[in-house]
């Protein structure tokens, strides 16, 4: 046994330390997911720096891009920040560039919560959101900014949200309400 306990099964307590300051990657391909969720990748480029230390495990993405194969979309840009204590996700800089969409975000997830996020979106647009599979067909593009609280099926909103689609045009609306998977339900 390690740490000379004696007793039979018991090993010291080991938190290992890691830090890559640098690590680059350049036209990897591959695929992943489940189910019914399956992403495909190539032409994956990413530049960064993990590490591990004390129960905290950090990763930064300073740099990257990539080709999404079935939606034939283009990751021009990724920028990312976050760590993780594992119980919580902080998400201290998120930026990505889409063909047609742009968006930043920053806050906490934790127990099915999202905690202080800062959500924006200049511009975002829907039909590529479709074309990701992560709506139905709609076609418009939005642009705001929205914070985030709340658990992910009973979410607080609140921002102002600009553009149109999914029959609605708005100009800089102010939104302050609740988001739950059956509705949204403004402050009045």
């Amino acid at each position: 046994p390690q740490g000379g306990g004696g007793g039979k099964g018991r090993f010291m307590n080991i938190s290992p330390v890691v830090d890559v300051r640098r690590f680059m990657i350049d036209g990897l391909e591959m695929k992943f997911g489940g189910n019914k969720r399956e992403l495909a990748v190539r032409e994956v480029s990413l530049a960064g720096s993990f590490g591990y230390d004390d129960g905290v495990g950090e990763l930064r993405l300073d740099e990257g891009r990539a080709y999404l194969i079935d939606s034939q979309k283009t990751v021009s840009s990724i920028r990312l920040s976050a760590r993780s204590d594992g119980e919580t996700l902080f998400l201290d800089d998120f930026a990505l560039r889409l063909d047609q969409s742009f968006v930043m975000a920053s806050g906490e997830f934790r127990d099915g919560r999202l905690r202080g996020v800062d959500l924006v979106v200049n511009p975002i647009s829907l039909s590529e959101l479709h074309e990701l599979g992560l709506i139905p067909d709609e076609t418009g593009r939005f642009s705001g900014r929205l914070s985030l609280d709340g658990p992910v099926d009973s979410l607080r909103l609140k921002g102002e949200v600009s553009g149109e689609g999914i029959g609605i045009e708005l100009s800089s609306l102010r939104v302050d309400g609740v988001f739950t998977p059956e509705a949204l339900d403004l402050a009045r």
